[in-house]
């Protein structure tokens, strides 16, 4: 193999791997720029906590998809981790709705607010 030809062949790879570290990095970046929060609530003595992403929020559709994500996180929670780390059963509906009210509170924001008191 020639010099020049070599030389192409190594740029065309160089750029070839440039070109798929950039693709690489972008959703990295993306992911890096995310605002992670945890709100927390207790029931029971008993903290519970329920981590989500800021821009998770943008738009009704996704607030909603969160609040029913918080609100599976605090069913778990009193169905199954709660009871277990007290070693007793707990009254389900009332530890949940303590859970539910207590992250919607900590997290403060409107559309949540409003979804909850709606349900």
């Amino acid at each position: 193999m020639s010099r020049i030809n070599t030389q192409k062949t190594l740029s065309r790879s160089a750029f070839a791997l440039a070109a798929a570290l950039s693709l690489a990095v972008v959703p990295i970046a993306a992911q890096a720029a995310a605002t992670t929060v945890e709100v927390s609530a207790r029931s029971y003595g008993e903290k519970v906590t329920f981590t989500y992403v800021m821009d998770e929020m943008d738009t009704d559709e996704a607030a909603a998809e969160m609040y029913k994500a918080m609100a599976r996180k605090a069913d778990v929670a009193c169905k199954k981790d709660i009871p277990r780390s007290l070693g007793r059963t707990v009254n389900k509906k009332r530890c949940t709705k303590q859970i539910l009210n207590g992250f919607v509170k900590d997290l403060d924001n409107d559309r949540i607010s409003g979804l909850h008191k709606a349900s």
